[in-house]
């Protein structure tokens, strides 16, 4: 009953990496936004950095706002672009937007740290059950066959948590030391 009263949207797919720059017109801040698209995947993104640096500080005379959205963009190239160092960034602000280096950069360094913080989190806690499942393992091993040789420690210590799991099930039917190396020989 209500079906007549729902618009029927349709929605356009635009391939932006087909227009040059300077076919990309409207407003500065929309412009900044599809060039940011465009450019994030691009193999030279400083120079395009640079660019839209460029419109931005056009966009800084007319509005209060527009260091934010200059961070926005920023944040959005170190987030998905892959190529891109910390020292590109310093090099393109300080080439546009030399008064604001200092702010852009200090915002964005919070940034990084922010992502660096929580990726580094899970890295601790992979490394972390990494080396608590070896330590069992080899205490398991000792208890089943007796000392375990410091060579043959390190190599259950290097080991995948999957593989020290599947240690962990064919140790049970382990009978000597030879079942072990044979085990890690076959693992690598």
């Amino acid at each position: 009953m209500l079906k007549r009263y729902l618009p029927a949207f349709e929605y356009y797919v635009c391939d932006l990496t087909e227009y040059k720059a300077d076919e990309i017109q409207g407003a500065i801040v929309l412009r900044v936004a599809l060039l940011a698209m465009k450019y994030v995947f691009a193999g030279t993104q400083q120079a395009k950095i640079s660019e839209i640096l460029r419109l931005l500080a056009h966009l800084m005379s007319e509005q209060v706002d527009a260091l934010e959205y200059v961070r926005a963009v920023l944040i959005y190239f170190s987030a998905a672009s892959k190529g891109l160092t910390d020292r590109d960034f310093r090099a393109a602000v300080k080439a546009t937007l030399p008064e604001q280096e200092g702010w852009i950069m200090s915002t964005l360094a919070e940034t990084w740290m922010k992502k660096g913080r929580k990726q580094g989190v899970q890295e601790g806690l992979a490394q972390g059950m990494q080396k608590g499942a070896a330590a069992v393992t080899i205490r398991q091993l000792e208890r089943r066959l007796g000392r375990v040789s410091a060579r043959n420690q390190e190599r259950v210590r290097a080991l995948k948590v999957e593989q020290l799991e599947e240690l962990g099930v064919a140790l049970l039917d382990f009978e000597a030391q030879k079942d072990l190396a044979a085990w890690l020989a076959s693992q690598s």
